[in-house]
């Protein structure tokens, strides 16, 4: 069996995953490639669905173009039933994306803070001090 070491070798193996019909196309993706969609819709959908929606319990969903809501049936018979998802507003016709890797890079920096400031606290709170000062790490009685 094939096994992946490091991040490298994963392109050799996803190849190697399937022959027929055709193996796999591996196209490599740089971290600028993605972007942060959510920063760009979230002034436009709501943070809650009204009424909410229990999503292991929806048997059909109806999405329409232009319309704030969604309507969705808890079973195959009865009514439809519809939640608001969106603002009210009319969505913009284009859209401005953020990297999600500059996103990423701040809270990692954000993060980093955090954890040094607790090793530090951390640190400081269990140094211990040898009084007798002996080198040879040996105590005397």
């Amino acid at each position: 069996m094939d096994r992946a070491e490091v991040p490298e070798e994963w392109n050799k193996l996803i190849l190697k995953a399937r022959e027929k019909p055709s193996s796999f196309e591996v196209v490599n993706l740089t971290q600028e490639s993605f972007f942060n969609i959510k920063a760009a819709t979230e002034k436009d959908f709501l943070k809650l669905v009204k009424p909410s929606i229990k999503i292991k319990s929806i048997k059909q969903l109806q999405i329409e173009a232009g319309v704030p809501s969604i309507s969705v049936k808890d079973s195959y018979q009865g009514y439809w039933r519809s939640s608001i998802i969106r603002n009210k507003v009319k969505l913009p016709t284009e859209m401005f994306l953020k990297s999600s890797y500059k996103a990423l890079k701040n809270q990692k920096r954000f993060y980093e803070e955090i954890f040094s400031k607790n090793d530090q606290v951390k640190a400081e709170g269990s140094i211990e001090v040898d009084e007798d000062d002996n080198s040879s790490g040996c105590e005397e009685f």
